[in-house]
Order: C-alpha cells, then structure tokens, then sequence
C-alpha cells in the first residue's frame, strides 16, 4: 500500500480505494495518530469487531457510502501530506484526570489550501448513535468539500457509550466551541 507522499495532486488517483480493507487502514502510518478517532468507541477500535476484514465497500450493505468514505479518506491523507492536519486536545490534563473518558475528547483540525478569512470555521460532530462517532463515514465525506470551499473544518469526537450519553456530549461540544 502506498503511503502519503506517494499521493498525487491530482485528485483523480486514489491511494485508498473501495477495496481497501479496513485493517490495512490501519497499516498507514500517516493515519496513526487519528485512527482511533475514524470510527470512535472507547469499547474497541475501528480494525476489531465487525469491521475488522471488510473491505470499505462492504460498507454499503449497512448504508455506508463506500465512495463517499473513499473519497473523504483520500482528501484527508492528502491535507495529512501537505501539513494541513492537526489533532487537539478539548479538555486539560486536570479536566481528564477528574474524568479519564475526556481524554479522547478532542478535535481534527483540517485547513483549506488557501485559507479564507472571510469564512468562519465548521465544526462536524458525526454521529453514532451515542455508541459511536463515525468520522470517517460521516463527517470525512462532507469535510472534504468544506475545506476545498475555503473552510477550516474541526472533526470532534465526544464521549459515548457512557451514562447520560447525550448530555455528556453536549458538555463536550460546549467545551470544544469555547476551545
């Protein structure tokens, strides 16, 4: 599999394709870092449970656009190649040691090319459920046309599979806009 700096310009060529498979995914070392964050859950990672041998294209046997996740994954590595990609922490190191689960609260920075500064920024929080946070099916597929608008565009992950989920990821929300 080919890795980040190999990506072409032209977006017409694609590293990742839809018969990609998820655990190869996982092989990129560019994707390191976010991974855990492509389809979050803090009961197992995107390459255990169900989808740990399917192809991205088997996503669509569970309305999953496989083109849309295709096309999303392969914007996001190559904003990652050109340095347009910056992961932050939502909460202090204070505010997760009173409550562990805010340690993987926290936000995907992606910034346009030429960036706009007329244009506000976006902030894409993909759902799941409450379960989960699926980025990678949700908010990749959209982020990549916000930041060829000019956009800079905050994936957020928030707490789930936790006690009074929706609250809780309000709270996050919140936290993240005053961030």
């Amino acid at each position: 599999m080919k890795t980040a700096e190999d990506l072409p310009k032209d977006e017409s060529v694609q590293v990742i394709t839809v018969d990609t498979r998820i655990t190869n995914l996982a092989r990129l070392p560019e994707l390191q870092p976010y991974l855990r964050y492509m389809i979050f859950s803090p009961l197992c990672d995107i390459t255990s449970g169900f989808l740990r041998d399917k192809k991205i294209i088997d996503l669509n046997e569970i309305g999953w656009s496989a083109d849309g996740i295709t096309a999303g994954l392969n914007a996001f590595m190559r904003a990652i190649s050109e340095g347009r990609v910056e992961l932050h922490s939502v909460y202090s190191e204070a505010d997760c040691a009173d409550d562990p689960l805010k340690k993987d609260v926290n936000l995907i920075r992606i910034s346009p090319v030429r960036p706009d500064k007329a244009k506000p920024f976006v902030m894409l929080c993909a759902g799941g459920g409450y379960q989960n946070v699926c980025t990678m099916v949700e908010a990749l597929p959209s982020a990549r046309h916000m930041v060829d608008a000019g956009y800079t565009v905050f994936l957020m992950t928030y707490r789930v599979s936790v006690p009074a989920a929706a609250i809780a990821a309000l709270d996050d929300l919140a936290a993240a806009v005053r961030w």
